[in-house]
C-alpha cells in the first residue's frame, strides 16, 4: 500500500472502521499510523511532534493534533440511543465554529460548484431536536436548525423511527416517550406549511420486540391506520432474535 504524505490533524493506530485481534496485543507506539483514520503512512508514534493527544477517536487509538485547533464546540447528549450515549466534540483547524456546526457543513456543502441542493438521506433523532436546554443558546440552535432542516434539507421524505407506540416497549427499547414523535410532527407539519411545501415525515416501527405483547401490537396499528399518521408511509421492521455466533 502507497503512504500519504500529506500531513494530517488525527492519526490512528488502525483504520477507523475496521478491527483485528492482534489490536489487543500489539504495542500501539510500535504501529504504523493512519493518516485521518484511514491512508497508511510510514510514521509512528516516534514520529510525531508533542503536539499531538493521545486518546480514542472513533473508536481507534489514535493522536489528534492540537497546536493548531480554531474552534471547539462541545454538545452534550442528554439521551440514549438504544445502549449508547453519543456525546459531540467539534473541531475546527481553518475558523471559528459557530453555535450550529453542523448548519455549516450544510451550507459548505450547498456552496460547492455543481451543488444545488444537499439532502439527508438518513433519518435524524428528533429528540435530540426537542431536547430543552439549561442554556438558551442551545435551544435557539436547535430550533434553528430544525427549521431549516425541513424546509431546505429533505429531498421529500424525512425518516424518524420513534420504533413503537406504546412507551413500556419504548422504555425496554430505551426510547423516548412516542408522544415526542406527535410533538416533532407538528413542527414537521407546520415548517411544510410555512414555505409551502409538501413532504412526509416516515416513522420507522420495531415488531416483535421482547416484551412487547400482541396487545401492544393491536395499538400500534391502530395509530398507523389512523388519521395521526396521515395516510403517509410507514416502515416497519420485524425483530429475530438470534444467537451471536
Amino acid at each position: 500500500m502507497k503512504s500519504r504524505p500529506t500531513p494530517a490533524n488525527l492519526y490512528t493506530t488502525r483504520r477507523i472502521g475496521l478491527k483485528h485481534w492482534l489490536d489487543h496485543w500489539l504495542d500501539p507506539e510500535s504501529k504504523t499510523l493512519f493518516s485521518q483514520g484511514k491512508y497508511p503512512t510510514k510514521l509512528t508514534y516516534w514520529d510525531l511532534p508533542d503536539c499531538f493527544l493521545s486518546g480514542t477517536y472513533y473508536g481507534a487509538k489514535g493522536y489528534l493534533r492540537t497546536d493548531s485547533i480554531k474552534g471547539l464546540w462541545y454538545q452534550p447528549c442528554y439521551h440514549t440511543n438504544h445502549m449508547f450515549k453519543d456525546d459531540f466534540l467539534y473541531i475546527s483547524y481553518q475558523h471559528p465554529i459557530s453555535s450550529c456546526p453542523l448548519l455549516d457543513i450544510y451550507h459548505s456543502v450547498d456552496a460547492l460548484p455543481g451543488i444545488k441542493k444537499s439532502f439527508i438521506g438518513s433519518g435524524v433523532r428528533y429528540d435530540l431536536l426537542l431536547h430543552r436546554y439549561a442554556d438558551e443558546s442551545l435551544n435557539k440552535a436547535a430550533q434553528t436548525y430544525t427549521e431549516e432542516l425541513i424546509a431546505r434539507h429533505v429531498s421529500g421524505r424525512l425518516k424518524v423511527a420513534p420504533e413503537h407506540t406504546q412507551d413500556e416497549v419504548l422504555k425496554q427499547m430505551r426510547k423516548p416517550s412516542f408522544s415526542q414523535f406527535g410533538q416533532f410532527k407538528k413542527i414537521f407539519d407546520k415548517v411544510n406549511r410555512q414555505y409551502g411545501l409538501n413532504q412526509q415525515l416516515i416513522p420507522y416501527f420495531i415488531s416483535s420486540h421482547p416484551g412487547c405483547t400482541e396487545a401492544d401490537m393491536a395499538e400500534l396499528a391502530d395509530v398507523i391506520d389512523s388519521e395521526f399518521i396521515g395516510g403517509n408511509s410507514v416502515q416497519v421492521q420485524l425483530l429475530l432474535s438470534a444467537p451471536n455466533f
